[in-house]
């Protein structure tokens, strides 16, 4: 199977996606997202259904921990104002 088949086999998968975890994979892929799905295809052995397993698992990992929140989070616990640049 060529290199671009693959990722478009996986990219197709993605379509099968929720709302949050897609909105998830955008902040993961910042703006590269065949780039984000060559390192999970890579990661495993170009294997899409690894790979899509791989991917929705760390997607569902970043929203049942908040990994994108974490920020807002740090910054709203502090007591005293942060200061510097």
């Amino acid at each position: 199977m060529a290199f671009h088949d693959t990722i478009k086999q996986l990219a197709e998968l993605m379509d099968e996606m929720t709302e949050q975890q897609k909105k998830v994979f955008q902040n993961v892929h910042q703006g590269y997202p065949s780039e984000a799905l060559v390192r999970f295809l890579k990661a495993r052995e170009w294997n899409v259904p690894k790979a899509h397993k791989m991917l929705l698992d760390c997607l569902n990992w970043r929203l049942q921990n908040e990994i994108d929140n974490i920020l807002t989070f740090i910054s709203e616990s502090y007591c005293f104002p942060m200061r510097g640049p």
